[in-house]
């Protein structure tokens, strides 16, 4: 397997200035031209990606490697941390609902209920 060092590293430029233009934090760096349009590293990155996946898996599939194969793997590596990272936030939603709900009482829910201006009781 050939590696592409260069692109490589390339796509790890790429993925760093993608983060580092979601991340919001008031800095020195913040107000750069460069970073502010760093969102244009995105194509880059898939771009390079699929090439560097293509090229990785090219004799594999000459080789019989089939495509279903290839996508099972592929699926097995991303999926696992994205029903994780799901289950951990529909838990810290459905704890924030019942932290509501402890807190304010179940008629902070309803028209009227705790949720309603002082003046608007009267």
């Amino acid at each position: 397997m050939e590696r592409f060092v260069v692109l490589d590293s390339w796509r790890g430029i790429a993925a760093c200035l993608v983060a580092l233009f979601h991340l919001d934090a008031y800095s020195h760096l913040y107000g750069v031209p460069f970073l502010r349009n760093s969102w244009l590293f995105v194509d880059f990155f898939f771009v390079l990606s699929g090439f560097v996946i293509a090229a990785n898996y090219q004799q594999r599939l000459r080789d019989g490697f089939g495509v279903g194969r290839f996508l099972f793997l592929r699926l097995g590596r991303l999926y696992p941390l994205h029903f994780a990272m799901l289950a951990f936030f529909v838990g810290c939603e459905l704890l924030k609902a019942a932290g509501k709900i402890l807190i304010q009482g179940p008629a902070a829910n309803q028209p009227g209920g705790a949720l309603q201006h002082p003046s608007a009781r009267a």
